[in-house]
């Protein structure tokens, strides 16, 4: 079977259904909020970790956490401190596993604990209040996880290796770069779910060498061509191997093993350039889209 005329096993309601998420995302554009960049970074990478060492937590929950963050944070108009913001985000954390888990959603006991007792049953409580008042109670949105699954489905049938450990390592290198994503609020808050999503695809199939990087096939079943993915997909790389480089993030203890393979696969400044066509226009948007850590790291 031709790669680009590769079809896979999609369920009856199937296309209904991403047709739908694809309307709610364009309802639901973040846009910006006024958290400090380093502030925010710090605390989606703490969130993560937390998420992580919990090990009882959908991947839909860390998700649907960041979007509620990332709404209320946009809908507020003072500036938080650090004690507010962890109060914010781990009542938001809280409140999207009671929506999202069935079998063990965290409650105030844990988010007292996992603070250390710094806040109180009430100042939980009523944080839980002003978070779903300031959301209209808007709980029901699309994220980019509800595309990672399909992309995933289709990257799989793609390889052709048979191998389970390659699956895996491709698995590992899209989540990595989806999550890395949800600690640089620009992407989160200037791009649809659904490209960031196709844009770690994109991502991970460069860092991983397989060709053809983006075809019909891919294209067809994300909605989007390569050129409509370079941007987001170079800033998100240039981001990764930032990341990488400096090893002081959470995430990369629960990516180590994708992390060793971005380092081998650009090991210079340079390497970046050859996956992508120069574009002033896209320069100048990578330049304003990347906090000042990581500008300039390959020209841009």
């Amino acid at each position: 079977m031709e790669q680009d005329s590769l079809l896979i096993d999609e369920g009856e309601y199937d296309e209904s259904l991403y047709e739908f998420y694809r309307l709610d995302e364009c309802r639901n554009i973040l846009g910006e909020n006024k958290i400090d960049a380093d502030m925010w970074s710090n605390m989606i990478d703490k969130l993560i970790k937390t998420h992580h060492d919990l090990q009882t937590l959908s991947q839909e929950t860390l998700y649907l956490c960041v979007n509620m963050l990332h709404r209320f944070l946009s809908k507020t108009n003072y500036t938080l401190d650090h004690d507010d913001f962890e109060l914010v985000a781990l009542t938001s954390l809280m409140l999207a596993s009671k929506y999202e888990e069935v079998d063990s959603p965290l409650c105030v006991y844990d988010i007292e604990y996992l603070t250390e007792f710094s806040f109180s049953t009430q100042e939980i409580c009523d944080m839980e209040i002003v978070i779903l008042k300031k959301l209209d109670w808007v709980l029901t949105v699309t994220t980019p996880n509800d595309f990672i699954h399909r992309n995933m489905r289709v990257l799989s049938l793609l390889s052709h290796s048979h191998d389970d450990d390659d699956d895996k390592m491709m698995e590992n290198m899209v989540n990595f770069l989806s999550e890395l994503s949800l600690t640089h609020y620009p992407i989160v808050g200037c791009y649809k779910p659904s490209l960031i999503a196709a844009s770690a695809a994109y991502g991970a199939r460069i860092v991983l060498g397989r060709l053809p990087h983006w075809n019909k096939t891919l294209t067809c079943y994300t909605g989007y061509s390569k050129n409509e993915l370079s941007c987001c997909t170079k800033v998100m790389l240039q981001l990764c191997i930032a990341a990488c480089r400096q090893d002081h993030m959470n995430l990369l203890n629960k990516f180590s093993s994708v992390a060793r393979v971005v380092l081998q696969q650009f090991s210079n400044r340079s390497d970046l350039r050859s996956f992508f066509k120069k574009s002033v226009s896209e320069s100048r948007l990578i330049k304003s889209s990347v906090g000042h850590s990581n500008r300039g790291l390959f020209g841009c």
